[in-house]
């Protein structure tokens, strides 16, 4: 059946996810559609779930596309996912494109620059990747020609105006949430000698970077306790890049619900990101809200949260050696990683959902009626 109630305050969210609080994406997505919601918005979703028993990820941009035109929508306001933005803008329809990690400069970080892939190199991934996330009518065409831009990062936003010529003014680097997080308890001795990994398995979070910098403390006559979670593979995978003598001392937790995340956290003292490109990591956040030390590598949306030595440690994405001393440190000097950890919390005090989602349907608003937007981003000092 057409929708064609409520000109002008249907919002169409399209992305390869489902809106749900136990994923990524997926949390970001829930906040931000009570936000529309509350805001009198009709919000609708376009996902795998949407597609049915057609759905494939290689043709998700066209299935969606077409399960769009069938809903008949008058005047909608698009918000889409980076990969998908350049087919529906292809086929006339204006939209603000939101990214959780610009998939064109992370393909430029894996080959080891912020600089645009040459051509050799992106006629290789265009033979060893699915086709539709690297066209030019995908994610750089729809960049370029988008209402508004919806950046994770500081990062990012720089290599959208750089890159794909985006205006200042019509980009918002948007901010995460994070969780009620109740009274935090100090962690004890033994918490403090346990560090935390929560993240996907995958050389691009730095699990090579964990595991040297564990092995170095481990030699070095440090014995930790060391919580992987959430890596979202069997343990026996992961263990195979995980020094040997260190397996008595790790503990390995797959997969973890939600409701979960607060008292993982709260089991460890020190909280590890390594990872060579992230977007705005939900984990970090929820760490720095329970008040926990953080490390993290000195890039992406981590540069945007964390303040070197004010509200958690920095390191070079990639050295181990770094890493491992920071650690040390935190381990060694308690007052270090207790007065971290308490700068830390209090800096996200004000990253409740409601107001950070508030702050993008402002933006999409003000994009949406041409005005020039209240919240731009601005190049870092």
């Amino acid at each position: 059946m057409p929708r064609a109630d409520l000109p002008g305050r249907v919002v169409v969210h399209v992305a390869e996810t489902e809106i749900s609080e136990g994923s990524g994406m997926g949390r970001v997505a829930w906040h931000w559609r009570r936000a529309f919601v509350d805001r009198g918005y009709e919000f609708i979703h376009i996902g795998p779930s949407q597609l049915g028993a057609r759905y494939s990820p290689s043709l998700f941009p066209l299935l969606a596309l077409r399960h769009f035109r069938r809903l008949e929508v008058r005047d909608p306001i698009l918000l889409l996912h980076e990969p998908v933005a350049g087919l529906f803008i292809a086929f006339g329809h204006p939209a603000v494109v939101f990214s959780h990690g610009l998939e064109r400069r992370a393909a430029a970080v894996e080959a080891g620059g912020n600089a645009a892939p040459t051509f050799v190199a992106r006629i290789c991934r265009w033979l060893t990747a699915p086709l539709w996330r690297l066209r030019s009518w995908s994610g750089d065409s729809g960049m370029r020609r988008a209402s508004g831009v919806l950046a994770i990062n500081q990062e990012d936003a720089a290599f959208a105006h750089m890159h794909y010529g985006v205006p200042w003014d019509r980009m918002m680097v948007f901010r995460n949430g994070v969780n009620p997080v109740g009274d935090v308890t100090p962690p004890s001795e033994a918490q403090r000698q346990t560090i935390l990994f929560l993240g996907s398995w995958l050389r691009r979070k730095g699990t090579d970077t964990l595991a040297e910098a564990a092995a170095i403390l481990h030699r070095r006559g440090l014995r930790l306790r060391w919580v992987l979670g959430g890596i979202g593979v069997d343990p026996a995978e992961a263990l195979c890049s995980w020094p040997q003598e260190l397996y008595a001392d790790t503990e390995i937790v797959p997969k973890f619900a939600p409701h979960e995340e607060a008292a993982l956290i709260q089991r460890c003292g020190l909280y590890v990101l390594p990872s060579r490109f992230e977007g705005q990591p939900l984990s970090l956040l929820q760490a720095m809200a329970a008040g926990r030390c953080c490390l993290a590598s000195a890039t992406c949306g981590q540069l945007d949260l964390i303040r070197h030595r004010d509200n958690g440690l920095l390191h070079e994405p990639g050295n181990a050696a770094e890493l491992a001393q920071q650690i040390e440190e935190c381990v060694t000097d308690p007052g270090v990683a207790s007065a971290l950890g308490a700068r830390a919390r209090e800096s996200v005090r004000d990253r409740t959902w409601s107001a950070v989602s508030e702050e993008v349907v402002s933006f999409v608003e003000a994009t949406a009626t041409r005005g020039r937007p209240a919240l731009a981003a601005s190049p870092r000092a």
